[in-house]
């Protein structure tokens, strides 16, 4: 597994086109398992990320990740409320006919 996991990062990198909007992640489930900072953009130039790619991967995309997540999730609440609203209105007219 340790033998191809530069192999398969870096040729997953260059599909990606340099890095454009990776996302490195751990599988840390506790704090204690978590490396610096400066050790993860180091293992993403490793990789073949440029070192402001690689920082990216850790700062600005994740953030953007989750707005967006938010988003949508704000948008499905204002949908099924619209849904809601809708139904609703039109039993009340039902009731008054």
């Amino acid at each position: 597994l340790r033998r191809n996991l530069f192999s398969n990062a870096s040729e997953l990198i260059r599909l990606k086109r340099k890095g454009r909007r990776i996302l490195i992640t751990s599988e840390a489930t506790h704090s204690m398992e978590l490396r610096g900072v400066h050790d993860v953009v180091n293992l993403g130039v490793l990789f073949g990320l440029r070192e402001a790619d690689a920082i990216a991967a850790l700062t600005i995309v994740p953030k953007r990740v989750i707005s967006m997540g938010k988003e949508r999730l704000h948008a499905k609440a204002k949908n099924v409320s619209c849904i809601v609203t809708t139904i609703v209105n039109d039993e009340a007219a039902e009731r008054k006919n």
